[in-house]
């Protein structure tokens, strides 16, 4: 242990934790970025098959260029849909400034929001309530992700099947 500074502070080790924790998000983004518009262009010339339709491609393209900073920070939240939204940015070429910006803003949102009120939240469970939320840590991460995705799978099941083929 003698290799390791010990910071007292409460707020500076939940401050760096979530600094750490955003700079990986964003490196972890440009990475899927960086993917997507490298490989981006075998998919333009890939035939539809049952597995790949272009037509998905080009719908993706108009939805980044009418949404593009909103899906990069909406999709920051969502399970699963943020592995795929940098990575479908780079394919469809999202503006590089634009989606770094948007990459960062949402980096930045989701790591301070989750570690702040993970952390805060803790203590205030343990003081007020006297529950470790530790214990209980699988129902909340599975809680969070219903959570979260809920709107997006109510979203689907309201649209009509026609809508969904388009």
């Amino acid at each position: 242990m003698e290799n390791f500074t010990i910071i007292e502070s409460d707020i500076v080790n939940v401050t760096l934790l979530a600094l750490l924790v955003a700079i990986a998000g964003i490196l972890g983004n440009m990475m899927g970025y960086w993917f997507g518009q490298r490989s981006g262009y075998y998919l333009y010339k890939k035939e539809d098959s049952f597995w790949f339709k272009k037509k998905y491609l080009i719908q993706s393209k108009d939805f980044f260029e009418r949404y593009g900073g909103k899906a990069i920070i909406f999709a920051r939240f969502l399970p699963i849909v943020r592995t795929f939204a940098p990575i479908i940015a780079g394919i469809v070429t999202m503006d590089k400034k634009k989606f770094m910006f948007y990459n960062i803003v949402s980096s930045l949102l989701w790591s301070f929001v989750l570690i702040f009120s993970g952390h805060y939240l803790y203590g205030m469970f343990l003081d007020k309530f006297d529950i470790d939320l530790k214990h209980h840590i699988e129902k909340i991460v599975i809680a969070i992700i219903l959570v979260s995705t809920l709107p997006v799978f109510l979203k689907m099941i309201k649209k009509t099947p026609t809508q969904l083929e388009e």
